[in-house]
């Protein structure tokens, strides 16, 4: 990533959130599914969730090797 180490975890949030947005609001123009406000939250915050578990495993890999 071009942003350096210490924001790597914004921009993949950032990133998460942006997915999201776009799969909501592709439901919402074409009236597959359903857009809610929720969808958006919980899986942002299953995205922030996976990096951390993620964050921890690398943790963990790195200290084995």
């Amino acid at each position: 990533w071009r942003f350096g180490k210490q924001n790597k975890w914004l921009v993949n949030v950032l990133f998460c959130l942006l997915t999201t947005l776009t799969v909501e609001y592709t439901q919402l123009l074409t009236g597959r599914g359903v857009f809610q406000i929720d969808d958006i939250l919980t899986n942002a915050i299953g995205g922030v969730l996976g990096l951390i578990v993620f964050g921890i495993y690398n943790r963990i890999k790195n200290k084995n090797a």
